[in-house]
């Protein structure tokens, strides 16, 4: 899934689901620490 992809889907559960919190953002659930991980191991390369 995209970043894009992600705010999409967000975009139509909030628009779907009344929410009496906050906005929802993609960093809520998003995990880069593979990401981060790859990264820090490629460049030890």
């Amino acid at each position: 899934m995209t970043l894009e992809g992600l705010k999409f889907n967000i975009q139509i559960y909030s628009e779907q689901t009344p929410s009496k919190g906050p906005p929802l953002t993609p960093a809520k659930y998003m995990d880069q620490s593979y990401l981060k991980e790859a990264l820090k191991q490629l460049a030890a390369k």
